[in-house]
């Protein structure tokens, strides 16, 4: 991190910058607890909406519950870039410049692919780039899209099936991934049918790859961190 040059540096301008990095971990977290509060929040309201058909009939469910699954899944989508966001700020105060306190994803990006950044050349920034290329313009293309162009749940399709065996009737319901969104995330994982990509396990793909990609990431930061802690003490010796 930027503490290297630390030794001869001033104690306020220390805990200022370690304060910074405090409050990005923690928001960090928020957002981390805010995805996973949309997941399961839209999984459970898919099994009560199901329940509510099977008990009460199809037309049991207005029109603002039909989309409800849509709403979340929207602010699911809004809050994992708002994760990469301040990830991004986290990692661009860290090793890119300590003094630029609000540096979303997309500059961190721009940094580790500008060759003439010095930040470019270590392995952190090659795999940085290399998601954002392959994963995070993707998303936030789509939610650009959503939030300034058009809504895409008259892209996506719902269905509703009653079946009765041994006279048991079982109902199920299936919300899907809008069709542009799977193209453009490729999304391969997740159940599908003649209705297409269901929304529940849409959304716990796009989290998996996301997460675990930020879970890579951050441990090649701390792999740094760490080679770099170990040369400086060598240097002192």
């Amino acid at each position: 991190m930027n503490i290297k040059q630390d030794v001869e540096g001033l104690y306020t301008e220390r805990t200022q910058f370690s304060e910074r990095l405090y409050e990005l971990m923690g928001s960090i977290q928020y957002r981390l607890n805010a995805v996973d509060w949309h997941l399961r929040n839209l999984c459970q309201q898919h099994n009560y909406y199901e329940q509510k058909i099977a008990k009460n009939g199809l037309e049991s469910s207005g029109w603002s519950e039909q989309y409800s699954l849509y709403y979340l899944f929207d602010d699911f989508i809004f809050n994992l870039i708002s994760l990469y966001d301040y990830f991004g700020s986290y990692i661009y105060l860290s090793f890119v410049d300590q003094n630029k306190q609000k540096k979303m994803w997309s500059r961190l990006a721009n940094a580790a692919g500008n060759q003439n950044n010095y930040f470019s050349n270590c392995i952190l920034a090659k795999k940085i780039f290399k998601h954002h290329r392959e994963w995070v313009i993707k998303l936030n293309d789509y939610r650009a899209q959503i939030i300034h162009y058009k809504l895409n749940h008259g892209h996506a399709k719902k269905r509703i099936s009653i079946s009765v065996k041994e006279g048991i009737q079982k109902t199920e319901l299936m919300y899907s991934v809008p069709d542009d969104l799977v193209k453009l995330l490729n999304l391969q994982n997740c159940h599908k049918n003649e209705t297409g990509f269901d929304l529940q396990f849409g959304a716990i793909e796009i989290a998996e790859r996301s997460i675990v990609s930020l879970k890579e990431l951050a441990q090649t930061a701390l792999d740094r961190c760490t080679l770099n802690s170990i040369q400086f003490k060598e240097k002192l010796l």
